[in-house]
């Protein structure tokens, strides 16, 4: 009787060492799966980084040739630079103005937002195509034919 219940402590202490063990490596551990955050940061900053425009709608109106020859690469530093986004995609810096510029991504990835004007941009990215939806609540008209209009835009890039 006093061996059934030694070797039955004894099972028990392996069972709950064997528990602890498991559960100590549960999160944080090497092969964890990425956050949707470092995923999509990923796929946006894959190769060159650089997406080229297919489309963009402003409230659901084709508005691409507003937008020819737009690019927008992304780096693994949270950078991002647009080429021919109009104003957009300008961002204000002192007198001046950049289309270089910081973002920060939601920790599911499914929303960028700019750092210098809190604008939120919507992300759908796959390892081909990215589509980034904002609303732009400015209508500006510039020189050399520079403008925007107001309204929900979606821009459709692939790499």
């Amino acid at each position: 009787m006093h061996t059934i219940k030694l070797i039955s402590k004894g099972i028990t202490a392996v069972i709950a060492f064997a528990a602890i063990i498991n559960l100590s490596g549960c999160g944080g551990s090497p092969g964890a799966s990425p956050s949707g955050q470092e995923q999509v940061l990923k796929l946006l900053a894959a190769g060159s980084g650089q997406w080229k425009i297919q489309s963009v709608t402003v409230d659901n109106v084709d508005k691409t040739s507003m937008f020819t020859n737009m690019t927008i690469s992304f780096t693994s530093q949270y950078q991002y630079n647009v080429t021919n986004g109009g104003p957009v995609w300008l961002i204000t810096v002192g007198q001046g103005t950049t289309t270089n510029g910081s973002f920060t991504l939601s920790a599911d990835g499914k929303t960028m937002t700019r750092s210098s004007d809190q604008l939120t941009v919507d992300v759908n990215v796959t390892e081909s195509t990215l589509e980034l939806g904002l609303t732009w609540n400015k209508t500006t008209f510039g020189p050399g034919r520079l403008s925007s209009l107001s309204g929900n835009h979606v821009f459709k890039f692939n790499k």
